[in-house]
């Protein structure tokens, strides 16, 4: 997870106490085996894709903020190259022990300057990050992944929903994200226009305990639009 060079060693000590550091009563009740969340996210992803008639196997995806690493496990076996970026260093240690592999890559580097050439990707997203940074740094760091994501290709961040109260809760008593500042969907939507990026699109996803969230989504893609979802992603696409 990226964020300003002033909470760099605070997320450096939290590297190898991460999922301790997360850990919530009410995250137990959605995500009883502690997977969901990560899995979820990257079934998403995979959806987007999908829908849009992209191929994985050549596809080269970023994920700006990867922390440990946690989609990297999942998503590393699908896509051609899979690139992940944070600015903690002891982060990407805990993140390369477990994942590191010809096709997945590891970077220590600040979301404002990311490393990479310009369209160099087909899909770049990001996974709770924005919450953990200045209100400002939205449009500079989506205009950075918009850079480097190639035309036709795809931006996607995850973020917590400020619309939840139950999400709220878990924030406001989850010790790592005592600073967290959570954006609002339409504001993020907003971002990624400013930013360049078009067909925005919002989803709300995690309505309830794994069990019957699948079921859920079952209904139709409807669910999506409902606003109480204890997070979201917002989709954007350049062209």
């Amino acid at each position: 997870m990226f964020h300003e060079h002033g909470n760099k060693a605070r997320f450096d000590a939290y590297a190898g106490s991460y999922d301790r550091e997360i850990d919530h009563p009410l995250r137990h009740f959605v995500d009883a085996r502690g997977e969901y969340f990560v899995r979820l996210k990257c079934e998403q992803i995979q959806h987007i894709v999908g829908e849009v008639g992209l191929e994985p196997a050549s596809m080269t995806v970023v994920d700006v903020g990867c922390g440990v690493g946690s989609f990297e496990g999942i998503l590393g076996g699908i896509f051609y190259r899979l690139v992940g970026f944070d600015i903690s260093a002891e982060m990407l240690r805990v993140a390369a022990k477990s994942e590191s592999s010809a096709t997945k890559s590891f970077v220590c580097s600040d979301a404002h300057a990311i490393p990479l050439p310009t369209s160099c990707a087909q899909l770049v997203f990001t996974s709770c990050l924005f919450h953990h940074l200045p209100e400002a740094s939205a449009v500079p760091i989506l205009r950075e992944c918009t850079r480097i994501c190639a035309e036709g290709g795809y931006v996607v961040c995850f973020e917590h929903n400020p619309l939840n109260p139950l999400t709220q809760l878990v924030v406001r008593t989850t010790p790592l994200d005592r600073d967290a500042r959570l954006i609002f969907p339409s504001d993020l939507a907003s971002a990624f226009q400013e930013a360049g990026l078009n067909a925005v699109e919002r989803r709300f996803i995690l309505f309830a305990p794994e069990p019957i969230d699948r079921r859920l989504y079952r209904l139709g893609k409807w669910m999506y639009r409902m606003p109480f979802g204890g997070q979201y992603l917002v989709v954007g696409r350049k062209t």
